[in-house]
């Protein structure tokens, strides 16, 4: 799978399996998308945890400012289990 795909396939189960009353983890999310789209490849894993935090962070970075998008990405909880969810603006 492409690359590029990926902050569209987080958005993706961000709205359909997140909300704010029950924000995914970053292990939630990319648990979902491996099970989703693991039939699809020839790899043990479509996507990696460091790979779902990394693109969650640009997410809320981008989305705090301006209004480019519909939503906004937002994150809650502490350092060590931050969880996220997406909000519409």
């Amino acid at each position: 799978m492409n690359q590029i795909l990926f902050p569209l396939i987080i958005v993706n189960v961000l709205e359909s399996h997140g909300s704010e009353d029950k924000p995914l983890t970053i292990s939630e999310i990319a648990d979902l998308i491996n099970r989703q789209y693991i039939p699809f490849t020839d790899r043990k894993q479509v996507i990696n945890r460091s790979t779902v935090a990394r693109t969650l962070e640009s997410l809320v970075m981008y989305t705090e400012v301006g209004n480019l998008l519909n939503f906004r990405a937002q994150e809650r909880g502490t350092v060590k289990k931050k969880r996220y969810f997406l909000t519409t603006l």
